[in-house]
């Protein structure tokens, strides 16, 4: 009896990410049926005898030899279409995706397309006619896309030529193809070189030229590009201004412009009597000697093109002798203006004056300060200059019957005045509105301690208005700038000694000794006047 055996196979594939090499891996498996047991089927030989004869002992049936044999690709890049070959019909493949995922389809050929870069192993499987599961494993390894680039000129922005050299980068290629359409759908394949000579397509516009790649495993990478601006019109230089034809001056200072339609000016080159151009700016200034000079100029504009040279010559000539005019004799120095009222001499005024009564008057006490205690603040007052508000520590005027010598030195050209206002019993310490009764005396006097009252329209300059007030607030100026009339300014001499004089008194009437202005009440026997005081410009 003969036995006869079905065929049939099933393959299946896992893939999970792993490393392989950069080659095409093709396994070519032989696997040899042997003879197995079970699933068999008779028939009659019409050669054998009464009961058959069986090709094996035992009953045992022989299974045809078989071949079972996959193609698979070792690498692919992503987005590649990767194709399974098996040479068994019904073989099943089963894919594992990276999250659980799978593909499972039974085919004779298998296309896929990885969506994720890593390795992946896998097995197929084939269902042999002895019904006999046969099993093969491979891996296949996923890859980025290689990076490719095509570049004009070596990257240049601008060009005058009409021809340009590309050169490609890029690893594993094997061809290229250079285009004119932004989706390289024109162009023809050749074998990969690093770099080509091509002609651009239009001059004066921006030109752009694509390129996509093969790869050694026939994957084409993207369309990739460059652009560049072909300029073959020339700039202009100009010289805008310049110094005069002929004359004297021995520097000659240039104007410069340059102008260019398409990639723009780049640079200006100047040169002076040929001595060789170099770059230079405007305005372009040369020191120069007596002669002739010629001064040129050109531009070149960013693809290279350069102008036309433009050109100056001028000549410098000798100055002539200019012969000085004799010197004129200056018309004599006027005098300066005389004061129309001139203030005495103080050497020998306060000398004359030791006898007046109002002079350091008698039965009052002299109380000595400086210009800095004078116009210093006491602590806790709500103004910010006092009298005797620095190392004394009395009121102005001091306890009935004083008086305050405060001597300064004024400086030319100065105005000064001087402000008080607030003359009240030292005892009100929260300084209340002054009271009329309450008043002050000042004098500006070359003379230490004169009291005197004023004299209206007096012959004597220093007993005007000017020079000392009496009252419970007020101003008294003085100036040492020329000019000015005493009757309405008291006039000092610069770098003299003067002495601001003040006290408690209103001498109009005379003064006795002990007199005071303060008020006598109870409360304020023992007190003197307080003032505050402040001045504008300086000593």
């Amino acid at each position: 009896m003969n036995f006869a055996y079905g065929a049939r196979g099933v393959a299946i594939a896992y893939l999970k990410s792993m490393q392989l090499a950069n080659t095409t891996l093709i396994l070519l498996l032989m696997l040899n049926l042997m003879a197995c047991s079970g699933g068999l089927s008779s028939s009659t030989n019409p050669n054998s005898g009464q009961g058959g004869n069986s090709n094996s002992e035992g009953g045992t049936p022989n299974c045809e030899s078989s071949t079972f044999e996959i193609q698979i690709p070792a690498e692919v890049y992503l987005g590649q279409n990767a194709t399974f070959i098996s040479n068994r019909e019904n073989t099943f493949w089963k894919i594992i995706l990276p999250g659980g995922g799978q593909v499972d389809q039974a085919a004779i050929r298998l296309n896929y397309s990885f969506l994720s870069t890593g390795e992946y192993l896998g097995s197929a499987s084939f269902l042999n006619d002895c019904n006999v599961e046969e099993t093969k494993n491979f891996s296949v390894l996923v890859k980025a896309v290689p990076a490719v680039s095509v570049l004009i000129n070596n990257g240049e922005a601008y060009t005058n030529s009409s021809t340009v050299n590309l050169s490609f980068a890029g690893n594993d290629l094997t061809q290229l193809l250079v285009s004119g359409d932004s989706n390289c759908a024109t162009g023809t394949w050749q074998s990969f070189v690093s770099s080509k000579t091509v002609p651009l397509a239009g001059a004066n516009v921006t030109n752009t030229l694509y390129a996509k790649f093969m790869f050694s495993n026939g994957f084409e990478s993207a369309c990739v590009s460059d652009s560049i601006l072909y300029d073959s019109i020339f700039p202009v230089a100009e010289i805008t201004s310049a110094p005069p034809l002929t004359g004297t001056g021995t520097s000659a200072s240039f104007s410069l412009s340059g102008f260019d339609t398409l990639s723009g000016v780049n640079q200006l080159y100047c040169e002076l009597n040929g001595v060789g151009f170099s770059s230079c700016v405007s305005p372009k200034v040369y020191t120069v000697a007596v002669g002739q000079h010629t001064f040129r100029v050109f531009a070149r504009d960013r693809a290279g093109n350069t102008s036309i040279i433009k050109s100056f010559t001028w000549q410098v000539t000798v100055p002539p002798v200019v012969v000085p005019d004799p010197p004129q004799v200056p018309d004599p120095i006027p005098d300066p203006p005389q004061n129309p009222n001139p203030m005495p001499d103080p050497s020998n005024y306060c000398p004359s004056l030791v006898t007046h009564p109002a002079m350091n008057p008698i039965g009052f006490q002299r109380i000595n300060q400086t210009w800095v205690q004078a116009f210093s603040s006491r602590t806790g007052n709500p103004r910010a200059t006092y009298p005797n508000s620095v190392g004394y520590p009395v009121p102005i005027g001091g306890n009935k019957g004083t008086y305050t010598v405060t001597p300064f030195v004024p400086t030319a050209n100065l105005d000064v005045t001087m402000t008080w206002d607030q003359v009240q019993s030292n005892a009100q310490m929260g300084y209340p509105r002054p009271r009329p009764a309450e008043t002050m005396f000042f004098s500006i006097s070359p003379c230490p301690g004169d009291l005197r009252a004023y004299q209206p329209a007096g012959t004597d300059p220093w007993l005007n208005e000017s020079c000392r007030r009496v009252g419970g607030g007020g101003s008294i100026s003085y100036s040492t700038k020329p000019g000015g009339n005493p009757a309405y300014v008291c006039k000092l001499e610069a770098g003299r000694t003067y002495y601001l004089n003040v006290s408690p008194v209103d001498p109009a009437d005379g003064i006795t000794p002990g007199e005071h202005t303060c008020s006598n009440t109870a409360a304020n026997s023992a007190a003197g006047c307080e003032v505050q005081m402040r001045h504008t410009g300086s000593n």
